[in-house]
């Protein structure tokens, strides 16, 4: 899938160079991370929509957006991309991925 054809499934990333919202604001912070995805994962061979799934098949209790069954596993897979980014670059904000 294409960087355009995967931007319909962003929240927050709509195409723009600069950012549209507060600089340190989670809902920047998103769109930052969803820019970063389609920038550097769109062609990725589908490897964080198989984390996904994988996630969807481990916790299948689990009551979020990764196990909502109107949520496409595209924009799941960029749900785990950006719960990673926070894990890797702001663990003491982990709380607002669940604002994702």
């Amino acid at each position: 899938m294409t960087k355009d054809e995967l931007k319909k499934y962003c929240r927050y990333y709509k195409g723009e160079k600069e950012c549209p919202y507060e600089h340190r604001s989670a809902k920047g912070r998103f769109w930052y991370f969803e820019k970063m995805y389609l920038d550097r994962w769109a062609n990725s061979n589908k490897s964080w929509e198989r984390y996904a799934i994988s996630y969807m098949k481990n916790y299948p209790d689990a009551q979020n957006l990764l196990t909502q069954k109107d949520v496409s596993i595209h924009t799941k897979g960029i749900a785990m991309f950006i719960n990673e980014m926070y894990g890797k670059w702001m663990p003491y904000s982990m709380d607002e991925v669940l604002e994702y």
